[in-house]
Order: C-alpha cells, then structure tokens, then sequence
C-alpha cells in the first residue's frame, strides 16, 4: 500500500480525528488496547490486503480485520466482542474508508457473523459509486425510451 495512504491515516488518526468522528471511539485505546494495536498493525502491514478484499471480494474491511486479528491472537481471544466493542472496531474501519481514502460507506450493511460482530458495512470509491449511479440512470432512461 502506498506508504502516504498509511501516513495519513496515522497521522488522522493521532490527531483526534477518529475520536471527532465516531465520538464513541474515545477509550478504545484504553480498553482495547490489543485490538487498537491490532487495527494499527493492520493499517500499517495489511492495508493493501483489506482494500483488495473490500474493493474486488466485497468483504467488508471490519470482517477481514477480524479474520486477521483471530489469527494473531487466536490463543487470546475466543470470546466474542461486546456490542460496544464492535462498534468501535466498525468505526475504526469506517474512519479509515470514509475520512482517509474517501470511500462511501454502502447503504446495506452484509452479515458476517464473526467474533460476535453481526453485521459490518462494505465501501464503495466515490468514483465507482458516481458511475453506479450514472448507469443505473442510463438504464432507467433507455427503459423508458423503448
């Protein structure tokens, strides 16, 4: 991954920003301290890997983190997360698509039934969601024309 992508979401992320953001976010470095690393570790090591798997798979970038995180710790964490914890790793991964590489967050969030989270939401690049948007028009138009 671009190495000032990663900058720039670290340094975001150490202004404040996530906390301004997703106002519920403002102890997790406290109480979550192994997760927090974990996140951070992902951003800076396996980025490129969770837009690949977001961008191409459709897998939610909160669910492949999970996927990751299981496999770092899979000694220490077999219990699943509380509803208050997931939120905060949910709006980590949101912060990161949406307030650092300008992702849309999809309207539609998809099940993935991991580590106790349910449901976690996919991003789109602002660029796909505009042509979405445009042919999803075209189509309508040329429906009615015929």
């Amino acid at each position: 991954m671009n190495k000032s992508i990663v900058a720039t979401i670290q340094g975001k992320i150490a202004n404040g920003e996530l906390q301004e953001a997703y106002r519920n976010t403002g102890d997790f470095e406290r109480k979550m301290k192994d997760v927090w690393d974990a996140c951070n570790y992902c951003v800076e090591h396996f980025l490129d890997k969770i837009v690949f798997a977001n961008d191409v798979l459709g897998i939610p970038p909160t669910k492949t983190f999970l996927e990751i995180f299981g496999r770092m710790n899979s000694a220490n964490k077999k219990s699943p997360f509380t509803a208050a914890q997931a939120q905060k790793i949910g709006a980590f991964w949101g912060f990161v698509f949406q307030f650092c590489m300008g992702y849309i967050r999809d309207e539609k969030a998809v099940s993935i039934n991991t580590l106790g989270i349910k449901k976690a939401s996919r991003f789109i690049k602002k660029a796909d969601k505009e042509s979405f948007t445009l042919v999803d028009y075209m189509s309508s138009t040329w429906e009615k024309k015929e």
